[in-house]
């Protein structure tokens, strides 16, 4: 006698679904994190303003500490740079956006950027107290250029975040493509232990391939666990 045919049951899981969620938001999660750790990386690297000495430039900065890089290496070809003597603070003048000169001092780390083949190195530093257009004018004697630029100890430090941000992405693109395998291996188990009827075979209780004599119900899709 045939039983009344049950809810239809859900295919193992996790779901390709859910599996494709999780994957795709890591891989969003991840790409926002890493452009928010290397963007600042990048600018200092790259885009800080540079200007030869001596020299004046201004500059549109925002708050926070500055340093002065002085041009100290040599060029890709072995060619040397004959660039000024270290530059003291009594060589520099920064003035804020509101007329008011700003302390200058040395800067005892040594931090080095390189650009189009010539070394960087730290030499003095300021801080910045409000966004805005700064004068900063150099008037060491002797052919040189400097780059004003945030420190790169600053930059890695406040970075620091959004790697914590990209780990935790890199996490959900893992956990999303186990759940996608496991679910798939699951569901790819269940159709190769029960067989399966053509894709329009409607559902209802039909005879278990597994055990003669027995009804299994087929959802449409897939054999379920119900058994008569």
């Amino acid at each position: 006698m045939t039983a009344a045919a049950p809810a239809q049951a859900r295919p193992p899981g996790p779901s390709t679904r859910v599996s494709v969620i999780v994957l795709v938001l890591g891989v969003v999660l991840g790409g926002f994190g890493l452009y928010a750790a290397l963007a600042p990386l990048f600018r200092t690297l790259l885009e800080a303003p540079g200007f030869p000495t001596p020299g004046q430039a201004e500059l549109h900065l925002s708050s926070g500490r500055y340093l002065i890089y002085q041009r100290t290496g040599s060029s890709g070809f072995g060619i040397s740079e004959s660039g000024p003597t270290t530059l003291t603070p009594s060589d520099v003048t920064v003035t804020s956006p509101t007329g008011e000169r700003l302390d200058v001092e040395g800067y005892t780390s040594n931090e080095t950027i390189t650009r189009n083949g010539s070394g960087y190195t730290s030499a003095l530093e300021f801080d910045a107290p409000e966004s805005g257009l700064y004068i900063v004018y150099i008037s060491a004697p002797g052919s040189g250029r400097v780059i004003v630029a945030r420190p790169l100890g600053d930059t890695v430090r406040k970075s620091l975040k959004w790697w914590g941000l990209v780990a935790m992405a890199a996490i959900a693109v893992i956990t999303g493509t186990v759940m996608w395998i496991v679910g798939a291996s699951r569901r790819r188990r269940l159709r190769l232990a029960y067989g399966y009827y053509a894709p329009a075979t409607p559902a209802g209780w039909y005879p278990d391939p597994q055990q003669p004599g027995r009804m299994r119900y087929w959802n449409g899709s897939i054999w379920t666990e119900h058994t008569n």
